[in-house]
C-alpha cells in the first residue's frame, strides 16, 4: 500500500507541531536534527510514491523557506543532493 496525500499531510503536520513545540521551549534549539528527518522522510516518501512533491512537504513541516535557505538555488538539484543510506 502506497501512501496518500491524506498520510503525508498528516506526518508534516506531526512534525511541524513536535517542532514547534521544541522552538517553543527556553532551551537551546537545534534544527537540523529536524532537518535532517525531513530530509530522510521526502527520501522514504519519493521512493513509496512517485508523485510525493518534496518541496510542499517541506513547506508543510514548517520550513517556508526550505530545508536550507541559505543555500541560494538548490531547487535544481533535487534527491541528488543527499546521500542516503537506505
Amino acid at each position: 500500500m502506497s501512501l496518500s496525500r491524506k498520510h503525508f499531510e498528516a506526518i508534516a503536520d506531526s512534525i511541524k507541531n513536535i517542532r514547534l513545540a521544541w522552538s517553543r521551549r527556553e532551551l537551546e534549539f537545534d534544527e537540523q536534527p529536524f532537518i535532517d528527518m525531513v530530509d530522510d522522510m521526502c527520501y522514504m516518501c519519493r521512493k513509496d510514491n512517485p508523485n510525493f512533491d518534496r518541496d510542499k512537504f517541506i513547506k508543510a513541516c514548517g520550513f517556508e523557506d526550505g530545508l536550507y535557505p541559505d543555500e541560494k538555488d538548490d531547487s535544481n538539484l533535487g534527491e541528488d543532493k543527499f546521500y542516503h543510506i537506505y
